[in-house]
C-alpha cells in the first residue's frame, strides 16, 4: 500500500541518524522508521560487558566496533510508538537492518523510507 504522507521529523539527539514518519491511506496505520548509533562505547554497562568478552579490567576494555540499526515499527499519528491499544513494548519491530557505518545508515534509512513510502517493503 502506497504511502499518503511522509513526515521526515527533526531529531537533536547526535545518536539520531533519521526519524520519519510513514501514514498510510489505511486510518490509523502509520510506521515511525528510526536509525540511531546502536554501539554503547559510551555507557557503564557497554564498557562493562566489553571487558567481560574480552577478558580485561573494566578500565582497559576497548570500544567496540560501530553499529547502525534501522528500525520500523507500528506508530500513532504523532510518531509514538507505545501509547496503541494493540502495541506491545517488548516485541520486535516489523523490520530491523544493521549497518557499519554512519554514510550507509544514511543511506539505508532513505532507501527504508523510500520502499516503505512506495509499498514494496517487505515485513
Amino acid at each position: 500500500m502506497r504511502a499518503r504522507r511522509v513526515f521526515e521529523l527533526p531529531v537533536e539527539d547526535p545518536d539520531c541518524i533519521g526519524l520519519t514518519i510513514v501514514a498510510t491511506w489505511w486510518p490509523g496505520r502509520n510506521f515511525s522508521i528510526l536509525t540511531f548509533r546502536a554501539d554503547n562505547n559510551k555507557t557503564a554497562i557497554g564498557q562493562l560487558t566489553r571487558s567481560l568478552q574480552q577478558g580485561v579490567p573494566f578500565a582497559e576494555a576497548k570500544p567496540g566496533p560501530e553499529r547502525f540499526v534501522t528500525t520500523v515499527s507500528k506508530c500513532d499519528k504523532d510518531g509514538m510508538v507505545c501509547p496503541m491499544p494493540d502495541c506491545d513494548p517488548l516485541a520486535e519491530p516489523l523490520y530491523e537492518r544493521e549497518y557499519s557505518d554512519e554514510p550507509q545508515a544514511r543511506a539505508g534509512h532513505a532507501e527504508t523510507v523510500n520502499l516503505l513510502a512506495s509499498g514494496r517493503l517487505k515485513m
